[in-house]
């Protein structure tokens, strides 16, 4: 082999091996790459923070940097560089990754870190930055003792500007999420721990929770302290108050509610409180706008919807609820009409209450129910309250009614066998409405909660009341004696001119007299005055039907679906109309 070959053969050998190595580190690098690629978040964060246990801190380092290129926006990464730049003095690269977090909750940083970073902030004199830095600590760390001592040691606070409203509203959150969550132990724990930062300059709000919290878990001793206190420290204050009152919800299962209400004054009587058929709980409760005027408190048993029986919630619910809560009292008194007077006996019974019932039904009950009803609804409750003969409840009702005067004679008297009953003829089941139309439905309600007496009816002052002249004149028109009714109805409809169950009433009336001309005349006025009542529209309808006039009769109903929806018995009544008319057509055809 010739120079020449010799120089040609070793540079082609170089080649081949310069060639080789770069393939070599180029197959290094895509397997290095794949490899990494398939690390998770975890591996990366269990060997980096290994590192830091150990000391290694910069290897620490060069590990989340590396996972940070991969996972850019998972925070337990940041979490785990703020961990180092704590541990390495690093104030900027704390600040930088500290802001990338908005859970902290789900990183789970230890208290020690919110200690250090909020020192590192109070060095560079940040002193408002490094409270928020603790009470994000507080309100996030289950383990927050050392935070709170840090707090109340080292940095005190002096007045409430020391807090940022930022903050102020984290605290009110961590106190609110434990009592929505009805945990009233972790509730009462968390105010006393917000109690404990703001120290001497605690805020009326948290104290009065925790006064009512502790009434809740029947620490009644401990309550009536605190609330001593701020009654005589805010005076002034608590005059000036719009509300008087505080609230807690107690209880939620979605469809019934259990509220508290907290008079600002001190008392020692709460009334119970029901609500009837067609209250919903975005209202006011049962009587609220008078009770809250009495100086009493109220526990408010609520409906989230009308036209509901309240089977959802059972009688241990309801004790388990508020039996160590109404322990704290000296008087208890419960109040309802109608189902709500149904809840007063069936539930605040078991209390030993004094009750008020006014015109007790459950109108699904299987036994003393409505008949069109029973049976069509689930009935979830015992068939009767449980036997009581210890208290005596107030059962005011009306004996002509044979629905409700069944209900009590038959049923409730063996429940409450010392039951006192108030009757009185002609109120109907509307006995509500009659006393406050009478003017006697407020004095009965303060009788009894005041004077623990039984309320008396005068019966004189029924003349103020349509409910009564309706009522009687139902009964005259049941009896065959529609001139007597009509001059009833007529006289109530003077005393309420706008009264849909009156004018209901004369309908029938005039009907029965055969006057069917003013009969529909009047529907027709009566439906303009009363346009949301779904009942006399149906009236006028079968009163065109009744004489013959289909077409009206239709021309009616589609009106009324128009404006009602296509509910079932405008349904009910088309297909009637419809079948009577091709009834007429056929049989004209055959004449």
């Amino acid at each position: 082999m010739n120079k020449c070959q010799r120089i040609y053969s070793e540079e082609r050998e170089w080649k081949w091996q310069v060639m080789i190595k770069d393939k070599a580190i180029e197959t290094f690098h895509k397997v290095k790459i794949r490899v990494y690629k398939n690390k998770s978040v975890n591996y990366y964060l269990e060997k980096g923070n290994n590192l830091l246990e150990t000391g290694k801190v910069n290897k620490a380092y060069r590990v989340f940097k590396r996972c940070l290129r991969d996972f850019p926006t998972d925070e337990k990464i940041h979490a785990s560089i703020i961990k180092y730049a704590l541990q390495t003095g690093k104030l900027d690269l704390v600040n930088v990754h500290w802001g990338k977090i908005d859970n902290f909750k789900k990183v789970n940083l230890p208290a020690d870190a919110y200690i250090n970073y909020a020192k590192m902030l109070q060095k560079y004199n940040d002193l408002q930055r490094a409270m928020d830095i603790l009470i994000l600590g507080v309100t996030t760390c289950s383990d927050n003792k050392e935070i709170l001592s840090v707090i109340s040691e080292q940095m005190p606070i002096e007045t409430n500007d020391q807090i940022s409203n930022k903050s102020k509203k984290l605290l009110d959150e961590f106190v609110d999420q434990a009592i929505q969550n009805r945990d009233w132990n972790m509730s009462i724990q968390r105010i006393e721990e917000v109690c404990s930062i703001y120290k001497q300059n605690v805020q009326f709000k948290y104290q009065i929770k925790l006064s009512m919290l502790y009434q809740v878990v029947g620490s009644h001793r401990q309550a009536s302290h605190i609330l001593n206190r701020l009654l005589h420290k805010y005076s002034e204050e608590i005059l000036e108050d719009e509300k008087g009152y505080r609230k807690i919800v107690l209880y939620d299962n979605g469809e019934s509610r259990i509220e508290f209400y907290k008079s600002l004054q001190k008392t020692n009587r709460v009334v119970v409180t029901f609500d009837s058929i067609n209250m919903v709980w975005d209202n006011p409760s049962f009587a609220f706008n008078l009770l809250i005027q009495q100086n009493v408190d109220i526990i408010a048993i609520r409906k989230r919807r009308k036209k509901v029986y309240q089977q959802d919630l059972s009688l241990e619910d309801f004790k388990r609820t508020v039996s160590a809560l109404v322990e704290g009292y000296e008087d208890k008194v419960a109040y309802g009409f109608s189902l709500g007077a149904y809840g007063a006996l069936y539930y605040a019974s078991a209390l030993n209450c004094r009750i008020l019932a006014l015109s007790p039904r459950m109108s699904i009950h299987p036994i003393y129910g409505k008949s069109n009803l029973k049976g069509k609804r689930i009935f979830k409750h015992n068939i009767l309250p449980t036997h009581n003969s210890e208290i005596s409840p107030i059962i005011v009702y009306d004996p002509k009614n044979a629905l409700d005067n069944t209900y009590v004679n038959k049923g409730l008297l063996s429940a409450f066998p010392n039951a006192q009953l108030v009757e009185i003829p002609y109120a109907g089941h509307g006995m509500g409405p009659h006393l406050k139309q009478m003017g006697l439905l407020k004095e009965f309600i303060l009788t009894v909660i005041h004077k623990a007496e039984i309320p008396i009816y005068d019966k004189e002052l029924r003349k103020k009341s349509q409910t009564y002249y309706r009522v009687l004149g139902d009964a005259c028109l049941k009896r065959n004696k529609p001139r007597w009714a009509l001059q009833l109805v007529n006289y109530a409809l003077t005393l309420a001119p706008e009264d849909s169950l009156c004018m209901r009433l004369k309908i029938h009336v005039l009907r029965r007299k055969e006057r069917y001309t003013e009969a529909i005349q009047f529907a027709e006025s009566s439906r303009e005055l009363a346009p949301q009542d779904r009942v006399i529209p149906g009236l006028l309808i079968d009163l065109y039907v009744y004489i013959g006039d289909f077409e009206k009769a239709i021309e009616e109903t589609e009106a009324a679906i128009k404006k009602f929806g296509s509910t079932a018995p405008l349904l009910k009544r088309k297909k009637r109309i419809q079948e009577l008319q091709e009834k007429h057509v056929h049989n004209a055809v055959k004449l």
